[in-house]
């Protein structure tokens, strides 16, 4: 058993054999974490939070589906408390480009190993004691010559990825030509 208490963890790409103890003020944020049980206790009105976080992979394509280079995504979430992090846990640029640099493919967002501050990744929960949150975001692509594409999306555990770099859930956002 694993016990956070009044301090704030960030595991990354992890997977939990046995019970997190999330007691008081604690934080755990966990990106790409897979096999999680928690117990959250709450202390005097503090509670321990769990914020599940996922990789996010979106690939744009035209409408035969050949992955649009250099497309631009947009990323919104529907309460501004949850905003898209990067890799190091910042909030995300509000534009990315999907450029196909280093293991990438082209027209897909930056993958996790290209240490691009760019690769996406999106709140799938926020849990304490008391409540669950389970936040949702529109992704928006758009390219010169091509009507823009929009799509609503929420993250669930169902996105582990045993490698970061192999999506398992690849969002797909079609442009038309203008």
């Amino acid at each position: 058993m694993a016990v956070i208490q009044n301090k704030e963890v960030t595991a990354i790409d992890s997977e939990f054999s046995g019970l997190v103890w999330i007691r008081y003020s604690g934080v755990l944020k966990a990106i790409n974490c897979k096999s999680m049980k928690t117990w959250i206790q709450e202390h005097q009105g503090s509670s321990g939070h769990l914020y599940e976080y996922w990789y996010l992979d979106v690939l744009v394509v035209d409408h035969v589906g050949n992955a649009i280079p250099e497309a631009k995504i947009f990323l919104t979430p529907a309460n501004a408390k949850y905003p898209a992090i990067n890799i190091n846990g910042k909030p995300l640029a509000q534009t990315i480009t999907c450029d196909g640099k280093g293991k990438t493919p082209k027209g897909h967002t930056p993958f996790p190993s290209d240490k691009s501050l760019e690769s996406i990744i999106i709140l799938g929960s926020e849990k304490t004691s008391k409540t669950t949150e389970k936040p949702s975001y529109s992704i928006k692509a758009s390219k010169v010559g091509y009507q823009d594409g929009e799509i609503k999306v929420s993250a669930d555990k169902d996105w582990y990825r045993t490698d970061a770099d192999k999506p398992i859930k690849t969002i797909k956002i079609t442009l038309v030509s203008q």
